[in-house]
């Protein structure tokens, strides 16, 4: 009875929990108490800023040749080196309160085994083409001095700088700066800088002088490595005739590969004839389009004018573009003749008198085709050949003159 209440209080005491603590594999050996939890240490992270911040981190180690932190830039994460950033910040002209940073890239651009950091500094707005470039600069970090490389690359375009970045040209060991123009309405183009030596310099670009027109560069093979661009004109400096220019580059520059003509309709007066004729003259452009079109407009084809007509003739479609005042119907005289039309196209006096009294002219005589007009003549140097006729006031009334 004894012993098995003694196994009884064994059992009870074991099942309580008192007395000695055990684990399983130790039975019977006593543990030490459990070691108190430490907190973790919190893992190691870099120091991130954003925009506003940037310009107000310590930059702790003077010595140091770079300073490495981190901006949230587009969205993205990426380092930067703060002293370069500072010293941008220092220079003439940088207003720290509005001037953000919109780029940053470091890149090796002529491929000499040196760093150069790309940035680009100004105001952001939610329409990329609103955002307006103030600074843009080439830097390198050389053991702490920091060395720039040519001045604002801001200010070699009469039109607004809205994007910077680097690219690639295919068939170029070099990267190059890109710097997208544009006048805030119906104009973008674009500027190449490339790194030559110590000195950032303008390589190549393209944009209307007009204010109107598109310049792109292109990438054939869809990888981000551009091979050309095209241009696109279609306003008064190419007499409202759509252009389109395709230029590839062959490696070191970009040539002219190509050029497409949107022709207009088919004139139905002299003076839409003579215009049409002598614009798509003017545009000097290679297509087998527009050599059809001339043929069809005049007899005589492509015809040869020299440098001194087309300089006349310029200043006739110019003039006919915008309207001929009174005084001005005076270089472009009409004389209705028998069965044709004779338009002449002349100098005015103050040129006339700048090339000692000599009086430049160009006669065209055209009879009317169908329900169009063919230019059957043209006579250099000279007034219209029957002076007896009256001038009629417009050319675009001389074919019912004529029925």
């Amino acid at each position: 009875m004894k012993k098995l209440m003694a196994v009884l209080i064994v059992f009870v005491l074991l099942i309580t929990g008192c007395g000695t603590s055990v684990s399983p594999g130790t039975f019977g050996e006593a543990q030490p108490p459990p070691a108190p939890e430490q907190e973790e240490e919190p893992p190691d992270v870099k120091e991130t800023v954003t925009l506003k911040e940037q310009a107000e981190v310590p930059m702790e180690k003077e010595e140091e040749s770079s300073q490495a932190s981190t901006v949230i830039l587009d969205g993205n994460t990426i380092s930067v080196d703060l002293k370069v950033i500072d010293y941008v910040q220092k220079l003439e002209g940088f207003d720290s309160a509005s001037d953000e940073l919109l780029f940053y890239e470091t890149t090796d651009l002529d491929q000499d085994g040196k760093q150069e950091a790309v940035l680009a500094f100004g105001q952001k707005y939610e329409n990329a083409v609103d955002t307006y470039v103030t600074h843009s600069y080439v830097l390198r970090n050389n053991g702490g001095e920091v060395e720039v490389l040519g001045s604002n690359l801001i200010g070699g375009s009469a039109y607004n700088t809205y994007e910077v970045n680097v690219i690639e040209l295919k068939g170029s060991p070099h990267r190059y700066v890109y710097h997208g123009l544009t006048n805030g309405g119906n104009l973008s183009g674009f500027l190449l800088y490339k790194l030559e030596g110590n000195e950032i310099v303008l390589f190549d670009g393209s944009a209307s002088a007009t204010g109107s027109g598109m310049d792109e560069l292109v990438s054939s093979g869809e990888d981000g490595i551009y091979d050309g661009y095209i241009s696109d004109r279609s306003s008064y400096d190419v007499y409202y005739i759509p252009v389109q220019k395709y230029y590839h580059f062959d490696g070191s520059k970009f040539v002219l590969s190509g050029t497409s003509v949107s022709l207009p309709e088919k004139p139905t007066t002299p003076r839409e004839a003579l215009f049409q004729f002598l614009s798509l003259t003017a545009l000097m452009i290679d297509n087998e389009d527009l050599s059809k079109r001339l043929s069809e407009l005049c007899s005589c084809g492509q015809y040869e004018f020299n440098e001194r007509e087309m300089e006349l003739i310029r200043f006739w479609l110019d003039e006919h573009l915008h309207g001929l005042s009174a005084e001005e119907e005076a270089h472009a005289e009409t004389s209705l003749l028998q069965e044709y039309v004779e338009l002449v196209i002349k100098d005015n006096l103050q040129q006339a008198g700048k090339d000692g009294g000599e009086q430049a002219a160009l006669s065209f005589r055209l009879k009317p085709n169908g329900t169009s007009w063919v230019i059957e003549k043209v006579i250099r140097g000279g007034e219209a050949e029957h002076k007896e006729q009256e001038p009629i006031s417009s050319l675009d009334t001389a074919k019912q003159q004529t029925e």
